[in-house]
């Protein structure tokens, strides 16, 4: 099985940003569906798009994980959301993700394979970008999930100072 890798872009990477970046990457990409989300999850505010194959069930993995990466912020944190930043998630192929003609916001060798993505710094204004793989083991996209949802509301609650991103995120795979 891979390694799931996530990319924190936003904290790794310092490139031109543009904005428009991640919109403009998957302007050739065929998304079957587009589902819109907002709603309160455990005081804290999440605004949704979704475009990929999956689905509703992707909605329901997405609010799970949230709830989880929550509770484990607020519980050991006691802070509050800081920011609101719209949540555009991209459903595609391994092949898509791991192409840098496609993805050509990541600084990184082509030859590092990646399984999703969270990234903030090429977002429009007030969004934030997740990029999951999804013809990839059903359990793996689960974990990738949970992984990259770690870095958005780490992000969201403004955790850099208080809590290890990556750690979080590591920790919500095994949830």
């Amino acid at each position: 099985m891979r390694r799931v890798l996530a990319l924190v872009v936003s904290n790794l990477f310092l490139l031109n940003a543009q904005a428009g970046t991640h919109a403009k990457a998957m302007e050739n990409i065929e998304f079957s569906n587009t589902i819109e989300k907002s709603t309160k999850i455990e005081g804290a505010y999440l605004n949704l798009t979704y475009q990929g194959s999956l689905g509703d069930e992707i909605i329901d993995q997405i609010v799970v994980s949230s709830i989880h990466a929550i509770k484990i912020i607020r519980e050991e944190t006691g802070v509050t959301q800081c920011r609101r930043s719209r949540l555009n998630v991209y459903g595609m192929s391994y092949k898509e993700i791991n192409d840098r003609s496609v993805m050509s916001f990541l600084d990184i060798s082509s030859t590092l394979k990646i399984d999703g993505l969270y990234d903030r710094r090429y977002s429009e204004s007030n969004t934030a970008s997740i990029f999951i793989a999804e013809d990839i083991d059903r359990q793996l996209i689960k974990e990738t999930i949970a992984h990259e949802l770690g870095h958005y509301w780490h992000d969201m609650f403004c955790l850099d100072s208080i809590m290890d991103t990556e750690k979080l995120a590591v920790r919500l795979e095994k949830i």
